[in-house]
């Protein structure tokens, strides 16, 4: 998509010189035209959006919307879409983010390709214009998605998605540049969030752990970004007892895929590390799963999918940052070969594991992921994984649940979150649970066979494998990673999440 940022003295009467398929303008609860900042506009239009505000029929309450359409030669754009921005001491740059969602779902249905919009929050100083400016970006791009690879031409409604001009209004010309620079991060990391959508919601039988690995590939070749893919051998040879385990069950082949991001200004930064775990599909193994949802289960590789994306976006934003991305795949399948409950298998580490359902399989991949990590002498490490059906019931799939062994840390990632509009809650490592997955003949048991307390226990497990005195953060997106119902910006299906908000946490920790 072409985004470009336009200087229109609209205070003066621009409007004219606006030529779109839909203009986008947005005024707060109770505001009137001229308060919002579009008296001009309104007056070349005899007064409608007041018209439309004295009749009760749009009240600028948050995401509402109203489409005028234009008469005559002062208004160039023919249709005119007017959002809702709530209450002005509730605005944000969520509630910015959303808010180009919804236009963007209004441009889709209208079949249009071209969009105008003012930059929601920059003209009077709430949002700095380059965070405006990116939100706005982000929420257009994101509200544009339909993962349609699949249908054919006349079932696709390609045409509607196929929006190709984004021109976003500068309240003043001093503003531009800076809202250039937001714009073009916004871009970047809404790009690249739909490309782990498009990987996230691809059917097992089209990404397989191998074709993760070359999809990996792809995406980040020429980009500053060493990748290394370590096959069942190569991972025999260091060990991952636990990860091979997973995919036992499976005719392929388990892929472990390293990221690496050292940009040369960067050779004394700080080093972060990101692991993501990427089960291709997931059945449950022996304890297999019920039919009844099992197809989402394409899913299960989010996790790997969001790291995958962020070391793109990281390196295409050159942040001075040493970033390593690790992503554990591998398909969970009940085969001849496949691991049993009561089998014992060791991580890296040397630490045995004992077995209890082969349905909790992220964690295996993860722990050797996690023991793979400390020869990095990373500064932090985060992990992120569609982990457990506890934390879908307790938090549903607006929120993820994270679980940190550091408070500075974990303020860093709460920050990005709420930066990125990928909300996290902050749940226990209760220690005294800890005994809960003591094992009679191993080190541990993989899960304790119940549903209390699941993800808490499996932030406990995978403690087990962090480098010893290192900041880390273990991020469940079960429930975030899919939705099932469509939102502002979000189409039923993948998320990204917590793509976006890995990136803003390794670009706060850059600044």
């Amino acid at each position: 998509m072409d985004i470009r940022i336009k200087d229109v003295n609209l205070g003066g009467g621009g409007w004219d010189e606006i030529a779109s398929d839909l203009l986008v303008i947005s005024l707060f609860e109770g505001q009137s035209a001229k308060e919002a900042g579009f008296g001009t506009l309104d007056a070349a239009l005899g007064g409608m959006i007041e018209q439309v505000i004295h009749a009760g029929d749009f009240k600028g309450e948050a995401l509402k919307t109203r489409l005028l359409y234009t008469h005559g030669d002062a208004v160039a754009t023919r249709r005119i879409l007017l959002v809702g921005l709530g209450k002005q001491a509730e605005f944000s740059a969520a509630l910015a983010r959303r808010a180009a969602g919804v236009a963007a779902q209004a441009l889709i249905d209208l079949k249009l390709r071209r969009l105008t919009s003012v930059v929601h929050g920059a003209g009077n100083h709430r949002l700095p214009a380059a965070t405006a400016a990116q939100a706005v970006v982000e929420g257009t791009i994101l509200g544009l998605y339909r993962f349609i690879t699949h249908k054919r031409e006349e079932n696709s409604q390609r045409a509607t998605v196929d929006a190709d001009e984004l021109i976003l209004l500068a309240p003043t010309a001093d503003l531009v540049k800076e809202m250039e620079v937001g714009a073009q991060v916004g871009q970047i990391l809404a790009d690249n969030a739909n490309l782990v959508r498009d990987l996230v919601n691809e059917p097992g039988n089209y990404v397989t752990p191998k074709v993760l690995a070359a999809q990996a590939q792809a995406l980040t070749q020429e980009m500053g970004i060493a990748l290394t893919v370590c096959d069942e051998d190569a991972m025999r040879a260091m060990g991952m007892e636990s990860f091979l385990s997973v995919s036992r069950g499976s005719a392929e082949e388990a892929q472990f895929i390293v990221l690496e991001y050292f940009p040369p200004a960067a050779a004394s930064a700080d080093t972060l590390v990101l692991v993501g775990k990427a089960i291709t599909f997931d059945t449950g193994g022996i304890s297999i799963k019920p039919n009844d949802g099992m197809w989402e289960m394409k899913s299960d590789m989010a996790g790997g999918a969001a790291v995958i994306g962020a070391l793109r976006s990281i390196a295409q934003l050159h942040l001075p940052v040493r970033v390593v991305g690790l992503v554990c795949a591998a398909e969970n399948m009940p085969g001849p070969a496949a691991i049993k409950p009561g089998d014992v298998v060791k991580a890296m580490n040397g630490k045995s594991v004992e077995y209890i359902s082969t349905d909790a399989e992220g964690r295996m991949v993860l722990a050797d992921g996690l023991c793979y990590s400390a020869r990095y002498h990373p500064t932090a490490i985060v992990d992120c994984a569609t982990l457990t059906g506890s934390i879908v019931m307790t938090l549903s799939s607006d929120l993820s649940g994270i679980f940190c062994n550091d408070d500075a840390l974990f303020a860093r990632l709460q920050a990005a979150s709420e930066a990125a509009g990928e909300p996290l809650w902050r749940l226990p490592l209760w220690k005294p649970y800890r005994e809960r997955i003591n094992s009679d003949v191993a080190d541990m048991k993989g899960s304790t066979g119940t549903r209390y307390a699941g993800a808490i226990i499996a932030a406990l497990f995978l403690q087990e494998f962090v480098p010893e005195n290192t900041p880390w953060a273990h991020i469940d997106i079960a429930g975030a990673a899919w939705q099932d119902d469509n939102k502002p910006y979000q189409p039923r299906g993948a998320s990204a999440n917590p793509m976006r908000t890995l990136v803003e946490f390794v670009r706060s920790w850059a600044e």
